[in-house]
Formats: C-alpha cells, sequence, structure tokens
C-alpha cells in the first residue's frame, strides 16, 4: 500500500514539476517583451501567418489585418484599408508582412508606410518581412508555372524577380528603424524537411497552416533579440 502511495506521489509530484517548469518558461518568455503586437500585410497574414503569430505569442495581445493582393501602396491609398488600419488599436510591436505582391522601384512608399504607422504607434518597434520564395505546388496552382520557361511566373525567373523584390525592401529600409527580415533568406536557410523551407509546397506562394505556424516561430527570436539587454 504503501509502495503505491510512493508511486502515486511520485507522479503527482512529476506533473506538479513539469506545470511549474511549463509557466516558469511561458513567463520567461513574456517578460523579454512588451504587451502587445500589431500585424500588418496580404494574404499571408489574411489567410494563416496572422492567426499563427497570435498563437505563437499568445502572452501578447495580438492584433492582425491583411488585404488579398496588398503592395505598400495599398496602405496607403486604398479607403478600405487605410481606414481598417485607423481602427486597429496601437501596439508596442508591429510586424509588416508585405512584398510578395512586388515591391515599386521608387521607394517612396516604403518610407511613407513607415512614417505613417511610427505616427500612429510613435513608441513601437517596427520589423518589416519581406517576400517569400516560390516554391513548386503540391496542388494545382496559377500562382507558379512549372513549364513554360518564358513566363514571368515560372519558377526561375519569378524568384530572380522576387529577390529584386527583397534587396528593394532591404535598401529603402536601411536608413530607418525598422529592422528588416529577409524571410526569402530565412526560408532557403531552412532543411528541407521544416515547413518553412523550400519544400513547402501548397500553392507555390501563399504559406500553408504549418508553414504559417514555423515562420511565426522562426519569428520569436527576432523579435525577442530586439528586446534583450
Amino acid at each position: 500500500m504503501k509502495k503505491h502511495a510512493i508511486i502515486k506521489g511520485v507522479a503527482l509530484a512529476s506533473a506538479f514539476g513539469a506545470l511549474l517548469f511549463f509557466i516558469n518558461s511561458a513567463r520567461a518568455r513574456s517578460r523579454n517583451l512588451p504587451s502587445s503586437m500589431l500585424v500588418l500585410g496580404d494574404s499571408q497574414v489574411k489567410r494563416y501567418l496572422g492567426k499563427a503569430y497570435e498563437d505563437e505569442f499568445s502572452e501578447l495581445e495580438v492584433n492582425y489585418y491583411g488585404k488579398e493582393g496588398a503592395t505598400p501602396q495599398t496602405y496607403l491609398t486604398d479607403p478600405e484599408v487605410v481606414n481598417a488600419v485607423a481602427q486597429l488599436p496601437c501596439a508596442d510591436i508591429i510586424v509588416i508582412q508585405l512584398g510578395d505582391n512586388g515591391i515599386a522601384q521608387d521607394s517612396s512608399h516604403i518610407t511613407n508606410l513607415v512614417d505613417k504607422l511610427v505616427e500612429k504607434c510613435p513608441n513601437a518597434s517596427l520589423f518589416w518581412a519581406g517576400p517569400m520564395r516560390a516554391v513548386a505546388p503540391t496542388v494545382q496552382s496559377n500562382y507558379v508555372d512549372m513549364k513554360d520557361s518564358t513566363s514571368p511566373r515560372y519558377l526561375p525567373n519569378y524568384n530572380k524577380l522576387r529577390q529584386v523584390w527583397n534587396t528593394r525592401l532591404r535598401n529603402a529600409l536601411q536608413p530607418t528603424k525598422v529592422e528588416y527580415v529577409s524571410n526569402f533568406d530565412m526560408q532557403a536557410n531552412q532543411p528541407i524537411n521544416s515547413s518553412f523551407s523550400n519544400n513547402r509546397g501548397g500553392d507555390g506562394i501563399h504559406l500553408t497552416k504549418s508553414s504559417a505556424q514555423a515562420l511565426a516561430q522562426l519569428m520569436r527570436p527576432v523579435v525577442e533579440d530586439r528586446f534583450r539587454g
């Protein structure tokens, strides 16, 4: 009888210890970060990525907004989008996920959007995550062409263009206080079995639920590094 009681006591103690470790880990994760995050973007955010940020940064108040086909210009000129952003609360952390629908050569729209967000939330820390690499689709897709080498959406051609967009964003943001995160490079550096890798599949452009979750997890250390020390 005593033996069973001891075993039961040990099991309870182990379970309690695991629960305490989980609570302390969550507290440790949240100590480095402020209390709120705003994620703005295009269809990536609207589909899965916004919710993935909300789940990954669950200790924060996370709000997100995504507009299909959005570019930086959209956030400056589209009345629907401008009004939607105006209704969103300010946040300590702002993540901008734009670039998959193209980045114009004129960089003024990039810095103008940054200025607008700084005006809205002057004390916020800003991150801008750029375009993903296109990948070979694993479902029927009109987003990526795997056959016609003359098409701008032919996979090698499309990624050359997306690399240009990536570079334009990086260069435009260098004079600002915004931290640029190259999804293009980060995706290429992931192991092939990662959900956010060049093997991520889907329609070739949009993140699946699992690849969005993987990207949000990869963003956590990037965001936390800003608030260390």
